[in-house]
């Protein structure tokens, strides 16, 4: 009579035991361990790799952040730039249109001192 294997199966979600190798510089280390997934949340190291990848996580939300500020202040630095050099125009053509108000009233001074000598001396 042949003998008939029953099938099994494989709960890899919860497995009751595990095979966990290790290699160490030149030594390789089996074990087999019950309910390691249950446990893992008490081994150290595990714990710390966790912790990790929080601060690991937390320093990139961080840069990225900085970065997006460092973004904003760069875009306001050159808006503010522009309304400077509005401004510069703004004051230049301002100076220029007094310059040649006061450049009108001084020539109407020079023609009558002119027109005057003139008168005196004639």
């Amino acid at each position: 009579m042949p003998v008939m294997c029953t099938p099994r199966r494989v709960n890899l979600k919860t497995p009751q035991k595990t095979i966990l190798v290790q290699l160490v510089r030149t030594v390789c280390c089996i074990s087999v361990l019950d309910s390691y997934k249950e446990l893992a949340r008490f081994n150290v190291r595990k714990l710390a790799e966790d912790e990790l990848e929080q601060q690991v996580e937390q320093k990139q939300q961080v840069t990225q952040k900085q970065q997006d500020e460092d973004g904003q202040k760069a875009v306001a630095a050159a808006q503010a730039d522009v309304k400077l050099e509005k401004q510069d125009e703004k004051q230049a053509g301002d100076a220029a249109g007094a310059a040649a108000a006061e450049a009108a009233p001084a020539e109407e001074v020079k023609a009558a001192v002119a027109d005057a000598e003139d008168a005196a001396g004639s």
